[in-house]
């Protein structure tokens, strides 16, 4: 798992040598997995409340359509694309 700025709450999943990790996977730093969750897509590093925004590599992603569990894929089902603003 990549996080790039403290005030991400959404981090990268990097997995060398494999293509996902497994749902109730427990990562480094303590984090259990809800989903299995592909190579280079994002996991929610906390819960995420429908309507917030949420960041990752210190740039606002989008803004949450649902509520997101910690752990969880975050996918672009789950949120309205917010562009490329700094997160600050």
């Amino acid at each position: 798992m990549h996080q790039v700025h403290d005030a991400d709450n959404v981090a990268i999943i990097v997995n060398e040598g494999g293509f996902f990790f497994l749902r109730r996977a427990q990562l480094d730093n303590g984090l259990t997995l809800i989903d299995a969750i592909p190579e280079a897509h994002k996991v929610a590093l906390c819960g995420i409340a429908a309507a917030s925004r949420f960041c990752a590599m210190a740039s606002v992603i989008g803004s949450a359509e649902v509520p997101i569990a910690k752990g969880s894929w975050v996918h672009e089902g789950f949120y309205e694309f917010a562009g490329a603003a700094t997160a600050g």
